[in-house]
């Protein structure tokens, strides 16, 4: 996701006319591009004034940065570290681009450039605009006046961004602070809680993707936002990722090791994912409880940090649960009541929970006794069962509610944009055509609700409570025309097909806004 949200184009100056003086240093991080981003002015003023190597929090909350170690890190979960440089000698390319000129640079050229005269007008070969000392500078092909003037131009001619951009300006601190400030108005925290399978990303590829994935989600929730809903409520939603795979670790006994350790040597490969993906309903089953308080720390911790960092908060948490992280999440919110044990209580209440592609349903049947009004989660407003039509494991709630009564077909979701897919008007043109066809000799009244519509009065009271805005729980995506036809292919990639689903994106937005798409 985008490290800050510039309120307008980064990183393009105006003339150096054009430029408010200012002493404060700037800042600047290595962005994912490659290119550097000035930190906002009251972040740079922070950097300099650090002291004792306490780390600075910046990007309105989101990040920090170790002065000492020239770092940034994300604030909520582990991430990559970004290189942060101080700045008080900037390269502007031809294009617009400021870089920082490194500082060992910077310092000689400071050293150089206190030794000038305040009351003079200082001839270079390159322009120099003085936005900290405001030294009256001018720019000549001329040869230089001085010693001083003389060094100061080789430095400025071979100063590092010079070997592979061609200069515009250089500058002695910076002035262009209003295109830095960053635009956040979060007003909905959403806890993503993954499923299985993050010790073998981390096996793998090194780190848990569950990070990537809530990038994902949140970079496409913002380009939604800004084309279906009010432009205004982009940035509105901040996703923050609950990484629970560790606790295996910190269990001590490495149960994923012992599992390869007694795997058969045949078909290694399939071995490998059963130890390190399947393995881990059956570990949770079995070791419930550390589990449960470990996610509860992990998400009260990252939540008491937020409200710490941004005492003003007062929007609404929603939690957003994948496959295993459904059932885990459904078990955790299902204990949130007066007595529950302190270690597994939340210190907030989601006001809206979505699972998607869950087997929570399959394992409620398999304990028992978790029918009817049981089934509602304690304090949690709007309750979504979510799933791909292809999803092979993910189970219903509903029929669960009243296992005597016919079951009702789950909620069908519309598209991005609140349009059906193209094979489903297409089944439904087909299905009114039927429809029309049978009037005739039909007996059935027209007042008559079709009978895979009907719930039971018990289904009706539970769903209501559990979501009384749509007084369904179960949601199933619409499948791509080519999924449909192509259902084995389509079952095998459903699983994590959610992350870069479009309608499923759409649908969460939706819901955590609470507001309906202009299009609709």
């Amino acid at each position: 996701m985008p490290l800050f949200k510039r309120q307008a184009a980064v990183n393009k100056s105006p003339s150096p006319r054009e430029m408010a003086p200012s002493s404060v240093v700037p800042w600047a991080y290595l962005n994912k591009d490659g290119d550097w981003t000035i930190f906002p002015k009251e972040d740079c003023e922070r950097l300099e004034n650090a002291a004792n190597g306490e780390p600075v929090i910046v990007n309105d909350g989101h990040h920090q940065v170790s002065v000492e170690n020239r770092c940034m890190k994300l604030l909520y979960w582990q991430g990559d570290d970004v290189p942060v440089m101080r700045c008080n000698w900037l390269f502007e390319t031809r294009k617009g681009k400021f870089i920082p000129i490194p500082e060992p640079e910077a310092n000689a050229i400071s050293a150089l450039w206190s030794a000038l005269s305040p009351d003079a007008v200082h001839a270079f070969n390159v322009t120099v605009v003085d936005h900290t000392t405001q030294y009256q500078t001018t720019a000549s092909s001329g040869k230089a006046p001085d010693e001083i003037h003389e060094m100061l131009n080789k430095s400025f001619a071979e100063c590092t961004p010079r070997q592979s951009h061609r200069c515009k300006a250089i500058h002695h601190g910076f002035g262009n602070w209003d295109d830095t400030a960053v635009t956040r108005h979060i007003r909905h925290l959403v806890f993503v809680v993954h499923g299985i399978g993050a010790t073998y990303d981390k096996l793998k590829r090194g780190k848990p993707d569950i990070l990537n994935q809530a990038a994902m989600l949140q970079e496409q929730s913002n380009q939604l936002i800004g084309k279906y809903f009010d432009p205004a409520d982009v940035d509105s939603v901040f996703y923050i990722p609950v990484d629970w795979s560790t606790v295996f670790d910190e269990m001590g006994d490495n149960l994923h090791k012992t599992f390869a350790r007694m795997a058969l040597d045949s078909i290694p490969d399939v071995r490998e994912v059963t130890n390190e993906l399947l393995s881990d309903i059956p570990v949770y089953m079995v070791r419930q409880k550390q589990v449960l308080r470990f996610v509860t720390k992990y998400m009260n911790d990252r939540y008491s940090l937020y409200m710490k960092t941004h005492p003003g908060f007062d929007g609404d948490v929603t939690l957003l649960s994948h496959s295993l992280g459904g059932l885990i999440s459904y078990d955790l919110l299902s204990l949130q009541t007066d007595d529950c044990d302190t270690d597994m209580k939340l210190v907030f209440t989601p006001s809206t929970y979505i699972q998607f592609g869950a087997p929570t349903g399959f394992f409620l049947g398999l304990h028992g006794g978790k029918q009817g009004h049981a089934m509602k989660l304690p304090g949690v407003t709007h309750t979504f069962n979510m799933f791909h039509v292809q999803m092979s494991y993910a189970y219903r709630l509903e029929p669960l509610i009243d296992l005597d009564f016919p079951i009702t077909p789950p909620y069908q979701v519309d598209a991005a944009g609140g349009k059906k897919p193209f094979h489903v008007r297409v089944q439904d043109w087909a299905d009114s055509m039927s429809s029309n066809k049978g009037k005739g000799s039909s007996n059935q009244s027209d007042n008559d609700e079709p009978a895979n519509r009907m719930m039971s009065s018990l289904t009706d009271e539970v769903v209501a409570a559990m979501n009384p805005k749509f007084e369904r729980v179960d949601f199933v995506l619409p499948a791509s025309t080519m999924e449909t036809s192509l259902s084995m292919v389509g079952a095998l990639g459903a699983h994590t097909s959610y992350w870069t689903n479009e309608d499923f994106v759409y649908f969460v937005v939706a819901h955590v806004l609470g507001k309906a798409a202009k299009t609709e």
